[in-house]
């Protein structure tokens, strides 16, 4: 049964003018008798018509996934230094600012003082 059964998928193989060697089909077939499994995967590779397209199609879909995901890590790797970058800035700016309302603080408390001797000063008169 088993020899009828891949001599049936042979002869279509050869029929459908495969462009694999007739002597690697053999040679695919024979060597699998020996474990049913490994029997089963040659004839299946050697033999399927769409074999090719679906192999082709799977690494083809493989190549394109690996290549967006490549694509997403560049721009992730570039997100991650802008933010970064921007982190510093705001970390300047913080810190310019704090400097900026500290020098204010003391400009205020000059013109208090210098409110307050004014208007000491017009008491007086």
């Amino acid at each position: 049964m088993k020899r009828t059964i891949l001599s049936t998928i042979l002869i279509l193989s050869i029929s459908a003018n495969q462009t694999f060697a007739i002597g690697g089909i053999l040679g695919d077939i024979m060597g699998g008798f020996d474990d049913i499994a490994g029997a089963g995967q040659d004839v299946a590779n050697a033999t399927c018509l769409c074999y090719p397209y679906i192999k082709n199609s799977f690494s083809s879909l493989a190549q394109s996934i690996s290549s967006k995901l490549s694509q997403q890590e560049s721009a992730l790797a570039k997100l991650k230094n802008t933010l970064k970058d921007t982190n510093k800035e705001f970390s300047y700016q913080n810190t310019f600012l704090k400097r900026e309302n500290e020098l204010m603080k003391e400009e205020i408390v000059k013109d208090m003082e210098l409110i307050f001797y004014l208007k000491q000063k017009n008491e007086l008169k």
